[in-house]
Order: structure tokens, then C-alpha cells, then sequence
């Protein structure tokens, strides 16, 4: 990032590199924390003369030596390294008093001091301040300052930089690329990302791997794995060498995109080419494996993370047991939650509602709700999707009473339940044989904000039918009709049950009628039923005619032609 100048440096400054070079020495013996200021930056604030060069005059005088410009550059670009944006400010405004006057590599070190400390609007205050000091912002001061915002998650500020760029006059490398790639990857831009990396090329700039890996850790991001596999192909084909970003990218969205195989695929290839996986890559393969329903080979996975010493975060868990979930291994999910809680790993949200699919799925209610409730008792925080996911294990259980008392909760805890927690807690209503409760609930759908779905209204039709109340059936039905939901065969046939155990079989034969205006094949029971209506009353004629209109194959039927999303 940084043109440092190339002359030897008298006296203080060799000290502030020589700051610096031991900085670098103890980074390689250890892990690096931002926290502790660089030796460089230490040295500027206290004046202090470390290295073995000629005395300078101020030394002969026995005054304190005086740091010059190079010296500031050096404890700049340190500040850089340890993430220090504040500090690399104070001392880029505290030249001018030593009668320093900061030039564009000053402004470049503090912008990219601020960049490596995802200080954004620092990196934009610097770089508007350049002019005003009768300076001029380098392709350098804007690559620095794109960059700051990619990493700040301002993509939309990053890519007005990157057009100020060529209106200043300057023509942006690769690097600057690179950054606004990289700002589009991460505000989920696919197709400026894509417009971006063609135009790299158009401009016979050499692509870098992070211009690939950035580019399709967007398409990842935007679920569209055909580009981000091609652009994969094209990386390998520009003899450029993936690297262990680019490969997770890759798997992720071959995951999202429901290709399993090419997931796993990519995988193997870079195990063959000695490319150390990450925790990153085994999460994205057994995403690959739950949506593939391989819960068995994510198992696998789970495991050889362990064999590589690589400790698996939350996520892993959570897609692991997520995994276990969609392949019915209730017992292995259990496990998996007990050993994140023996590595003294809290479960999350995401996590603790994939155990809770695990035990739904498993038609295992008690103790999915002995999980919730010790969760919730060892204080692990709830979100909608919590007690949404709880609220279907109670509804599959039959217990319409714990699903009503997780929906008060839900209101009491100030979230606002979704359609899926509403759906859950009617369908768990009608199941246990509370229609009007049931009929409640749909209305307070609508009151609480959250439009009721093909699913809610189908519950609550179905409660109507069981507890013959054929005009709630209906109403029901008309005001789906008037909400725009799409009806399903299946909601007619619950509208035409109710009707004829509600003796009203006039309204039955018209609701069966209305089916055809609306393209809907009858499913095996409104088919049925309205038969043996015709055969019990003696309306033989009807019963032909219905035969002939349904066709032999109706009571085989019971999928809609139009299903509601």
C-alpha cells in the first residue's frame, strides 16, 4: 500500500523501522492482537532514541531527538498492522505541530490504518482532507479508502469512491478492483461484482485469486452456483491457483444451489491438491450433505474436523445437527448438542432450532420441549424462529395448550410472531379438537400483522369441518378468495366435509362445482364424499355426471395444480 522512500534514514527514524521490523519479529512468534501500540508508535510519542546510528545534532546538544517525516510514515504504517486506526489519526494531527507537514504517503498509511480496523468513516474523512491540505488522493488513497468501506459493509459507498476514481483522472489497478469486488461481495451485489471483474479484464489488468474468490463469494451470497461454477472453471483456466476462500465460495454455493455432488466434489479436489480445509470449508460441505439428506456423510465430516485439530464453532454444530434433523438421527443431534455443551459452546438460536427439528422429525415432543425448557432456563437467548420451530413440535405432539401458552410468551417477550408460529398453533388447535379456538387464532393472524398463508387457512377450514360449522368453512373460504390466497384441493374438500356434516349438501355439490372454475382436481376425499352424498340421496344422474366430469382417476388425486408459496 505504501511508496516508502527508498534513501537510508538518520538517526530516529532508523529506530522507528527497526520498531517495526521487531514488531514483525514477535507477530511471527505469536498470535498478533489489536491492543498494545507498535514500538514505532511509542517511540514517536516519548521522543525516545533507540538505535545505534550517528548522533543526531539535537543529540550533541543533548536535546531530545526531533522525528522526522519517514519516521512518521513508519509508525503510521505500524498503527496499520496492529488495526490501530485512532492512533494513526493522533499522529498523523500531531504533525504539524513538530513543524511536519504530512504528505499523500502519510494520508495513505492512516487510510489504511483505517482500513485494517473497519473504520470506514475515518478512512472517508481522511481521504476528503487530502485536497484540502493542497494535496492530490492517489489511486492508492482510493483503493485504501474502497476497501475500508467493503470491510465497514458500506458497498454502496465503496462503488461511488470507485467511479470518483477515473472523474479524478486516475486509472484504478487491480487492488482497486479488487476492493469494490470485494465491497459488492459483501452487500450481496452479484451482478456489479460480475460487471466489475469484466471490466478488470477489459482493461488488460491481471486478475488476482481475490479478484476470483471475491466475485464468486457474491454469486455465493446472491444462491446463483452455475456463475459462481463457472467462474471457478475460468480461475483455473487463467492458470490462476484457488485458494481456500475461493473453494468455500464454491462448495457454498454448490450447497445453496442444491448440488450436492459438486460440492463434495470440489471438497475431494482440495484435499487432492493439499489445500488445508478451514472450518469455514467442512460447514459449507455438510450444508452440501443436510440439503442432499447425506446426514450420515456430514457426520463424517463433523468428525475428520476433529482429526484435523480444527474445533468447530457454533455454525458447525448447528449444521451438523441440522443435518441429523433432515435425516431422522434424533439420537445423533442429542449427542452433537451435548458435546457442544461439554466444549463449553452455547448453543444459539440457529443451533437450538435444529435440535428442535430434530426431535419433531422424530416425533420425539416431550423431550424437545424438555430442551426448550432448559434452554430457556440456562438463559439462552429465544428469537421468533425458536419459538416458532417449538410451537410445530407441539403442534405435530398434539399439545395445543403448551403451543398457546409458547405463542403468549412470544407476544410477552415483545417479538412478533410469523405466519409459521400462527400456522403451527392453529394446526395444533384443530388437531385437538378446538375449532372455535382455532377460528380465533386465524383472526388474530391478521391482527398481529402477520398475513395467514394457504397453510393457517387450510387448519383452520379443516377445525371448522370437524366441528361442522359449515358457514365458518365457507366464510373462510370467501375471504381466502378475497386475500388473494390461492385455494388447494385440499381446502375445498375440507369446505365441502364441513358443509355435508353440516346437512347443507346444496353447498357442498356448488363448492365441488366452483373447483373446476378454479382448476382444481377434487383429492380423494371431497371426491368421495360428495359420491357417497349422491349414492345415499338417489341422485343417480349426478353421480354419472360426476364420474364423467372428475374422470376415472380422480380419487387417485390430491396434489393442486397451483400450490401456494
Amino acid at each position: 500500500w505504501l511508496e516508502l522512500p527508498t534513501q537510508d534514514l538518520p538517526g530516529w527514524s532508523l529506530g522507528a523501522r527497526g520498531g517495526a521490523h521487531t514488531r514483525r519479529q514477535r507477530s511471527r512468534r505469536g498470535a498478533r492482537k489489536a491492543g498494545p501500540l507498535p514500538l514505532a508508535c511509542r517511540r514517536v510519542r516519548r521522543g525516545a532514541h533507540m538505535s545505534r546510528a550517528k548522533p543526531t545534532p539535537y543529540q550533541n546538544r543533548g536535546l531530545p531527538p526531533r522525528p522526522d517525516l519517514a519516521s512518521y510514515v513508519a509508525a503510521i504504517s505500524s498503527c496499520r498492522r496492529a488495526r490501530s486506526a485512532r492512533e494513526a489519526l493522533r499522529l498523523l494531527r500531531e504533525m504539524p505541530g513538530r513543524v511536519l507537514r504530512p504528505n499523500v504517503i502519510c494520508y495513505n498509511a492512516a487510510i489504511g490504518a483505517c482500513e485494517a480496523g473497519r473504520d470506514a468513516a475515518r478512512a472517508l474523512l481522511l481521504l476528503r482532507e487530502i485536497p484540502s491540505r493542497d494535496l492530490r488522493p492517489d489511486v492508492i488513497s482510493y483503493s485504501a479508502a474502497i476497501s475500508a468501506c467493503a470491510k465497514g459493509r458500506e458497498a454502496e459507498q465503496a462503488l461511488w469512491l470507485f467511479g470518483e476514481v477515473s472523474e479524478e483522472g486516475l486509472r484504478p489497478n487491480t487492488i482497486t478492483y479488487n476492493a469494490a469486488i470485494s465491497a459488492c461481495e459483501k452487500g450481496c451485489l452479484a451482478d456489479r461484482a460480475l460487471g466489475l471483474l469484466g471490466e478488470l479484464l477489459r482493461e488488460d489488468l491481471q486478475p488476482t485469486v481475490i479478484s476470483y474468490s471475491a466475485t464468486i463469494s457474491a454469486c455465493e451470497k446472491g444462491n446463483d452456483a452455475g456463475r459462481a461454477l463457472g467462474l471457478f472453471m475460468d480461475m483455473q483456466r487463467g492458470r490462476l491457483e484457488p485458494d481456500v476462500v475461493a473453494y468455500n465460495a464454491a462448495i457454498s454455493a454448490c450447497a445453496k444451489g442444491g448440488r450436492t455432488g459438486e460440492a463434495l466434489g470440489l471438497f475431494d479436489e482440495m484435499l487432492r491438491r493439499d489445500i488445508e480445509p478451514s472450518v469455514v470449508t467442512y460447514g459449507a460441505a455438510m450444508s452440501a450433505c443436510e440439503r442432499g439428506l447425506r446426514p450420515q456423510l456430514a457426520l463424517q465430516l463433523f468428525e475428520d474436523m476433529g482429526r484435523r485439530s480444527l474445533e468447530p464453532g457454533a455454525i458447525a454444530y448447528g449444521t451438523a445437527i441440522s443435518a441429523c434433523a433432515r435425516g431422522l438421527l434424533t439420537e445423533q443431534a442429542m449427542e452433537l448438542l451435548e458435546g457442544m455443551e461439554r466444549q463449553g459452546l452455547e448453543p444459539d438460536a440457529v443451533v437450538l432450532s435444529a435440535a428442535l427439528g430434530a426431535f419433531e422429525r422424530g416425533d420425539e415432543t416431550e423431550r424437545a420441549l424438555e430442551l426448550f425448557g432448559s434452554m430457556r432456563r440456562e438463559g439462552v437467548e429465544m428469537n421468533d424462529i425458536v419459538y416458532s420451530a417449538a410451537m410445530s413440535v407441539c403442534e405435530k405432539g398434539q399439545e395445543w395448550e403448551a403451543a398457546l401458552g409458547l405463542l403468549c410468551d412470544v407476544r410477552e417477550e415483545g417479538l412478533r410472531p410469523d405466519v409459521v408460529a400462527f400456522s403451527a398453533v392453529v394446526s395444533a388447535a384443530e388437531k385437538g379438537q378446538r375449532w372455535q379456538l382455532a377460528a380465533a387464532l386465524l383472526h388474530g393472524t391478521r391482527v398481529a400483522g402477520a398475513e395467514p398463508n394457504a397453510v393457517t387457512c387450510n387448519a383452520a377450514i379443516s377445525a371448522c369441518e370437524k366441528g361442522s360449522l359449515w358457514a365458518g368453512a365457507l366464510s373462510l373460504v370467501g375471504e381466502m378468495l378475497g386475500g388473494g390466497v390461492l385455494l388447494q384441493a385440499v381446502t375445498c374438500s375440507a369446505a365441502i366435509l364441513a358443509c355435508l356434516a353440516g346437512r347443507r349438501w346444496q353447498v357442498a355439490f356448488s363448492v365441488f362445482d366452483g373447483m373446476g372454475a378454479l382448476r382444481l382436481e377434487p383429492d380423494a376425499a371431497g371426491c368421495g364424499a360428495v359420491l357417497a352424498e349422491c349414492e345415499q340421496r338417489g341422485l343417480t344422474g349426478r353421480e354419472a355426471e360426476l364420474i364423467d366430469s372428475v374422470g376415472l382417476g380422480a380419487v387417485d388425486l390430491g396434489r393442486p395444480r397451483h400450490l401456494i408459496k
